[in-house]
C-alpha cells in the first residue's frame, strides 16, 4: 500500500463526514504528485487515483469537472485504462469544453473505450469552432476506427471474408468510410490492419471506391510475379517484404472491390492469371509430380497449381459460385496431393453450405479438417457456414478440429515455417540443432497443435526427441 491512498484506506469504514474530509486529506499531495518533474511519480500518482476510483467510483466525473488540468488529465487516464459507458456522458461534457490540449489527448483515449457512446459528439464539436477540439476529435475519430478494425483479427491475422462481418463498425463514428481509405494508404500501420480496413470498405457499396483505393492497385504482372517470387523457398530481403505487403493489400483490394460489385480489377486478374497457366510451358509444370523437397520444379508446380485455386477463390469474391466450384473441383481431381486441396475443400463446403446443400457442405469440410485445417474458432464464426451451426455432425467437426488429431492434420507445417528458414534450405531436418531452435523460436508460435506433432512425425528418428522438447511435446502428445 503506497503513501497517498493509505488515509482513504484507513478511514473507509469511518462515518461518511469523516471518511469525506480523509478523502479531501489525501487529495493535496497527489495533485502534487502528479504535477512532478519526474514521470514515474507522475505515473505512480495516477495508479494512486484508480485505486481511488475503485473505493469511490462517484468522484470520477467530479474529477473531470475539476479546476486543475492534471487532475483532469488523470481522471481520464484513469477511466481510459478501465471504460465505464455510464461515465459517458460526463467525457462527452468534459470533451466539450476542455481547452488544454494534454487533457484531450487523454480524453480521446477514454473515449476510444466506449466508441458507442460516441452520438452526436462530432456535430457538437464543429459546432463550438474550436481548432484544438477539432484536431482532437479527428484524432478520436481515427482512433475508433483502428480500434474497430483490430477487433477483426485473428490470429494475428486477415480473417476470411464473410457477408455481414463489418455490420457493427459503420454506426460508431461519421465518415468511417474514409478513415478506413486514410488508413489503407498509411502504411504506418501494420499490413494486417490495413488489409482488414480495405476488405471491410466493401461493405459501403461507395460508387467511387475503386477510384478511392486506384493508387494502391498493383499491376496485374507485377501482382502475378511477386506471388510467384513468394513461392520460392527462400528468406525474404526487408525489401522484398515490404513490396510483398504492398501485393498483399492489392490483392485484398481487388476481393473488396468485387464484393462491392466493382468486379474489373479482380476480373483483369483472372484473365492474367488464366493465360499465365494457359503457357505451354506452365501446362508442363502443373503436371510435374515430385516432394517438396525435391527442387524448384516440384515447388514451381504447386506454385501453379495455388494460382489453379486462386482463381476459383477469385471467382468466389462476386458470388460466381459455379465457376469457383467448377475450378476447386478439378484442382481435387488433378492433383489431390496438393496442399492447396484442403483449402479447395473448405471453400467447397461454404458454397454448399450457402446454397443449403448440407450433405455436400458436410462432406467437404469433413476432407478440410482431415488435411489438417485446425481453426476451429474461425469454422463457429465463418457466416459462410452460419446454417450448419446447429447441425450435431457439425459441431462433432469443430471438436476433431480443435484437436488437430487426424491422419493428416498438420501436414502443412513447413508452409508456416518457410519464411524463417535459411537461404539455400533443402530441408529444415538439415538445419542444425542450433538453427532449427532459431526457426522454431521465430515461427513456432504460429504452428498449431496438429502441425507440431505432425513435424515431429516427420522428423528423423534421432531428431525428435529433441524436436518435441523445443515444441512443447510430450511423446504421449504425438
Amino acid at each position: 500500500m503506497t503513501g497517498l491512498l493509505l488515509p482513504f484506506v484507513l478511514l473507509a469504514g469511518a462515518p461518511p463526514a469523516a471518511a469525506e474530509r480523509a478523502r479531501d486529506a489525501g487529495l493535496p499531495a497527489l495533485r502534487r504528485a502528479l504535477a512532478s518533474a519526474y514521470r514515474a511519480q507522475r505515473a505512480a500518482a495516477v495508479d494512486e487515483l484508480a485505486g481511488l476510483a475503485r473505493l469511490e467510483p462517484e468522484r470520477r466525473a467530479a474529477w473531470l469537472a475539476d479546476a486543475d488540468p492534471r487532475l483532469r488529465r488523470a481522471a481520464a487516464d484513469v477511466l481510459a485504462r478501465s471504460p465505464d459507458r455510464a461515465l459517458a456522458a460526463d467525457l462527452r461534457a468534459a470533451f466539450l469544453r476542455e481547452e488544454d490540449p494534454a487533457v484531450l489527448d487523454a480524453l480521446v483515449a477514454a473515449l476510444a473505450g466506449v466508441p458507442q457512446e460516441l452520438g452526436d459528439l462530432g456535430e457538437r464539436v464543429e459546432r463550438t469552432g474550436h481548432a484544438g477540439r477539432s484536431a482532437a476529435w479527428a484524432r478520436l475519430r481515427r482512433a475508433v476506427a483502428c480500434d474497430a478494425v483490430v477487433s477483426k483479427v485473428r490470429n494475428s491475422r486477415v480473417p476470411g471474408f464473410y457477408d455481414g462481418q463489418f455490420s457493427d463498425l459503420w454506426e460508431l463514428v461519421p465518415r468511417m468510410a474514409e478513415e478506413l481509405v486514410a488508413i489503407a494508404y498509411d502504411d504506418s500501420y501494420h499490413a494486417v490492419i490495413r488489409n482488414i480496413a480495405v476488405m471491410a470498405l466493401h461493405e459501403t457499396r461507395r460508387p467511387t471506391l475503386e477510384r478511392d483505393l486506384a493508387e494502391l492497385v498493383k499491376k496485374e504482372e507485377d501482382e502475378l510475379a511477386a506471388m510467384r517470387d513468394e513461392a520460392l523457398p527462400h528468406r525474404p530481403t526487408a525489401l522484398e517484404a515490404l513490396r510483398r505487403r504492398e501485393i498483399a493489400l492489392s490483392r485484398y483490394i481487388r476481393f473488396s472491390l468485387a464484393k462491392a460489385g466493382q468486379t474489373a480489377p479482380l476480373q483483369r486478374m483472372i484473365r492474367k492469371v488464366d493465360d499465365y497457366l494457359a503457357e505451354p510451358l506452365q501446362r508442363i509444370y502443373i503436371e510435374y509430380r515430385g516432394d517438396l523437397d525435391e527442387g524448384l520444379h516440384a515447388w514451381h508446380a504447386e506454385f501453379l497449381r495455388g494460382l489453379f485455386f486462386e482463381v476459383g477463390y477469385y471467382y468466389q469474391q462476386f458470388d460466381d459460385y459455379a465457376s469457383a466450384e467448377r475450378r476447386y473441383r478439378e484442382l481435387i481431381a488433378r492433383f489431390p496431393e496438393s496442399r492447396h486441396c484442403g483449402n479447395a475443400h473448405y471453400n467447397l463446403a461454404c458454397i454448399c453450405a450457402i446454397q443449403q446443400r448440407r450433405r455436400e457442405a458436410l462432406d467437404h469440410l469433413r476432407a478440410a479438417v482431415e488435411r489438417g485445417f485446425s481453426d476451429h474458432r474461425w469454422l463457429v464464426e465463418d457466416g459462410d457456414l452460419a446454417s450448419l451451426r446447429e447441425d450435431p455432425e457439425f459441431l462433432a467437426l469443430v471438436e476433431l478440429a480443435k484437436s488437430g488429431r487426424v491422419e493428416d492434420a498438420g501436414r502443412d507445417w513447413i508452409r508456416e515455417l518457410q519464411r524463417f528458414l535459411p537461404a539455400g534450405t533443402r530441408s529444415f531436418f538439415d538445419l542444425t540443432a542450433d538453427q532449427q531452435r532459431e526457426v522454431l523460436e521465430a515461427g513456432g508460435a504460429a504452428l498449431s497443435g496438429g502441425q507440431r506433432r505432425r513435424l515431429v512425425q516427420d522428423a528423423p528418428a534421432e531428431q525428435r526427441t529433441r524436436l518435441e522438447a523445443l515444441l512443447g511435446l510430450r511423446a504421449a502428445d504425438r
